[in-house]
């Protein structure tokens, strides 16, 4: 197996030449073959000319029937994710795995949705749902990651308002509905979770700064 690891391993480094090999490899009857091919095609998510293959094989393999194909795939997503390009038609897919039975893969795909909210192009209203959708997740850390998500996409909205008063009075009157949402499941996961989840709710409301008052009572 190290020697098969080694040369997809090289394979990778070929870029374009060997990209159609390795999208095959998506195929091969070894899981472990599939799992190091789609970690190695999230480093095809800057080269002009193969991402849109890279992507389109890794969007496949979210459907592998081994959950650590598709747990590595959805990881590799999130290098797709942060790049503005083509980032708006990675929601619809994002939406339609995110209630994947492995809380890991549902855990990468919340990261990368919320990655998709720096983007322009990316429908606010739809990434709103699927985020709000992923606070109520039975995995607290997907719930973490949603939370932490939403208050970006909330930032994001009320920066890029200029020039109207009555649009940013409104989107602020909306987004305090949506922090209030986000910071009661961040509660909700520090209040009932392990000592774990605990330490990484701490870890968030440390970065939210003033926004995480409203958890004061329940520390």
């Amino acid at each position: 197996w190290l020697a098969r690891h080694s040369a997809i391993e090289a394979l990778g480094k070929q870029k374009k030449v060997t990209l159609p090999i390795l999208i095959r490899l998506l195929r091969h009857k070894t899981p472990k073959v599939r799992v190091a091919v789609a970690q190695i095609l999230q480093s095809f998510a800057s080269i002009e000319g193969a991402r849109e293959k890279a992507l389109a094989a890794l969007l496949q393999a979210l459907r592998d029937k081994h959950y650590l194909v598709r747990r590595r795939a959805s990881e590799s997503l999130i290098a797709f994710a942060r790049q503005s390009k083509g980032a708006a038609e990675l929601l619809p897919h994002f939406i339609e795995v995110k209630r994947d039975k492995d809380p890991l893969v549902r855990q990468y795909i919340t990261q990368a949705l919320g990655l998709l909210s720096f983007t322009k192009k990316t429908s606010r209203l739809a990434l709103r749902r699927a985020l709000l959708r992923q606070l109520h997740d039975k995995e607290a850390l997907v719930s973490i990651q949603a939370a932490y998500a939403l208050h970006q996409l909330i930032k994001k909205e009320i920066l890029q308002e200029t020039g109207d008063d009555k649009a940013l009075i409104a989107i602020k009157k909306e987004n305090l509905l949506l922090q209030k949402k986000a910071m009661d499941a961040l509660i909700r996961v520090f209040v009932n979770g392990s000592v774990g989840k605990k330490s990484s709710v701490s870890q968030l409301w440390v970065k939210l700064g003033p926004k995480a008052l409203d958890a004061a009572p329940h520390l």
